[in-house]
Order: C-alpha cells, then structure tokens, then sequence
C-alpha cells in the first residue's frame, strides 16, 4: 500500500512514455485503499499552473527537475505501479 504523497512509478495512460511517475493523492480513507489509487502526473515541463518539487522530498529522489501537473488526474491500479520512489 502506498500513502499519500507516495510518488511512484507506474504506466503512462496518456501514452507519451511508457512509465512516469506519479504523485499519490488519495489515503487510507478511498473506498479501494490499496488497490486503487488517484495520483497525480509528474512532468520535467514547467507550466504557469505546476507545482515544483524542488526540495519537497523527505526520502528518495527523482532524477531531473520535476513538477505536479493538478490537471493530470489518473486513477492508478496497484498492478500498474511498479515501485515507489520518493
């Protein structure tokens, strides 16, 4: 199970790459915790409207510098989720 503010890395459903990393947003309280998850995408792009993730992290990392996109709400299944990273 991962908690929110989790980020993974798990398909792409938009299909730009074929894994991305993602920004957990839900918790134990979604009605399929652990199961199911809503995220948010995390993109190198800086847009007027994302959230930097420079020096946000407790543990772990990403590689390049990285930014919530709000607009990019996904529902993640575990079995897509291939590991967490920060």
């Amino acid at each position: 199970m991962y908690d929110r503010g989790a980020v993974v890395i798990a398909s792409d459903p938009f299909g730009n790459t074929p894994r991305r990393p993602y920004l957990i947003i839900s918790g134990q309280d979604h009605p399929f915790a652990g199961q199911q998850y809503i995220a948010l995408g995390i993109t190198t792009k800086e847009y007027p409207e994302g959230l930097s993730l420079a020096n946000e992290f407790e543990a772990g990392t990403l590689n390049r510098e990285s930014f919530v996109s709000p607009w990019a709400v996904v529902s993640l299944m575990d079995i897509d989720i291939d590991r967490a990273v920060a």
